[in-house]
């Protein structure tokens, strides 16, 4: 046991305690994060230049109602005023927004408030004012003109209007238009390649809120109204019980990505011990120091030493990663989101995770001598790490489904599709399926383990020609 241990803690050692670990564990998530918000406050993008050309517009309308609407929406002054109200409104919604949540407010400053608003405003272009001159063209006119006009850059886009636009759709799905005729409800937008794509959405939503609300003015329904009825529509307070019986604040987000969150970070310890122990078992073998350590420990402790060592350093990478989640968590009043309950559990599930993946680690880097090689042998690991993924959304729409079931008592999948399971509270887990899918998950590892074990005393002083698949499953038999 003291040999075990001994070895072990220099695997833990030897990967852990290094500078490189420190910046890929620690400081890496933290600088990406730092440049982040660096980009996001000093807005490297810079200011995007307003949209400026021609429009074309074909309004066959009986009051050509839709081409006004046009002229007066790009009309400067009332491009500035639309956007000004635009601001004005989306500041007030953003200090509602934080005055109902003392949390937040008690953490943000004027200034960051100031710089958010200004950057959601130049996010959403209300700092832009679109220099648009709209040229009204008679039906007559050859659409080939307008089209030629459009590739040789005189207009920006040509618009194509009519009645058959202001009509509603008939609900009737067996009712057919005139021959001919355009379906109701529809108008027509054709454009040059080099109109910035966000600048035809631009123009796509103004050309549909001037249809609607001719729609309106047509069933003298004043639009004003509407939209004071659209912006003002019921908000729902929602809020849950916790655990101890008190209302808690609710986030069907957090509940929702919940599962992901569990399995990455289930994948990402178990990735992180599982390539250190093919990468340092390839080194040792590969420099020879391989027979050095077996001159001091048997073949067996050697395994389960560095099996440990490197499981020690997935569980610093979970332990690192889970306390910044459940404090981002806290931070944000969120923590009773979190089934924190279920932590052993997750602790259990990254042991069968990284014994499984570890042992097909340890006796593929046993079996060869340089990364390539060990490369031909990936596909049992490859194929056990791309599954989790494949099956992600469907377990997480249906937790207790079939599938879900079936593939928690698969051992290359167990851990990964258990923790997605038991992170959802609203599709509790029997606790007779908990404890059963542990011994068939457990079971599996030993399976793999043992496998591993012997791989390990048969390949780890070889050298030469590497093993395929099936030789490493004739040497099982040896």
């Amino acid at each position: 046991m003291k040999k075990i241990i001994a070895t072990a803690l220099r695997e833990f050692k030897t990967t852990a305690l290094t500078p490189a670990f420190f910046i890929g564990a620690v400081v890496m998530p933290i600088a990406i994060w730092a440049v982040i918000i660096a980009v996001t406050a000093a807005d490297l993008g810079g200011k995007k230049d307003p949209m400026r050309g021609t429009i074309a517009v074909i309004d066959t309308t009986r009051d050509g109602i839709v081409a006004q609407g046009f002229e007066a929406a790009f009309d400067p002054e009332v491009q500035k005023a639309n956007k000004e109200a635009l601001a004005e409104k989306m500041s007030a919604q953003i200090d509602k927004a934080i005055a109902e949540n003392p949390m937040v407010a008690n953490q943000v400053t004027p200034d960051q408030l100031s710089m958010g608003k200004t950057l959601a405003m130049r996010y959403l272009g209300l700092d832009r004012v679109h220099e648009v001159e709209v040229e009204r063209v008679d039906q007559s006119v050859d659409r080939q003109t307008l089209r030629d006009r459009v590739k040789n850059g005189e207009l920006l886009a040509f618009i194509n209007v009519g009645e058959y636009t202001i009509d509603l759709p008939n609900p009737d799905p067996n009712a057919k238009s005139a021959s001919g005729t355009p379906a109701p409800g529809t108008f027509e937008i054709v454009h040059s390649k080099t109109l910035d794509p966000e600048y035809l959405g631009d123009v796509r939503s103004m050309a549909a809120g001037i249809i609607q609300d001719a729609r309106y003015e047509r069933r003298d329904i004043d639009p004003k109204v509407v939209d004071q009825v659209q912006d003002n529509a019921p908000r729902a307070k929602v809020s849950l019980v916790t655990d101890t019986g008190e209302e808690g604040k609710s986030n069907a987000l957090m509940v929702e990505i919940l599962p992901f969150i569990f399995m990455m970070l289930l994948f990402t310890a178990t990735m992180t011990g599982g390539q250190y122990l093919l990468m340092g078992t390839l080194e040792e073998k590969g420099s020879r120091v391989m027979e050095v350590l077996l001159s001091a420990v048997s073949p067996g402790q050697l395994l389960i030493g560095k099996m440990i060592g490197q499981g020690l350093v997935g569980a610093a990478i979970l332990v690192i990663y889970s306390s910044l989640g459940v404090a981002a968590a806290d931070r944000f009043n969120m923590l009773s989101q979190l089934p924190l309950g279920h932590v052993p559990l997750l602790a259990l599930y990254f042991i069968m995770a990284y014994a499984f993946l570890g042992g097909m680690m340890t006796a593929i880097g046993a079996a060869v001598t340089d990364y390539r090689e060990a490369n031909a042998l990936f596909a049992p690991v490859t194929i056990s790490m791309m599954l989790p993924f494949i099956l992600l959304i469907i377990i997480k729409d249906n937790p207790s489904g079939m599938l879900a079931r079936v593939t928690s008592y698969f051992p290359p999948t167990t851990p990964f599709v258990m923790a997605m399971r038991i992170s959802q509270p609203a599709h509790p887990v029997p606790v007779w399926e908990i404890i059963a899918t542990m011994v068939v998950g457990f079971a599996g590892v030993g399976v793999v383990v043992w496998g591993a074990a012997k791989i390990f005393r048969l390949g780890v002083l070889r050298y030469g020609k590497p093993p395929t698949l099936v030789g490493l499953m004739k040497w099982l038999t040896e």
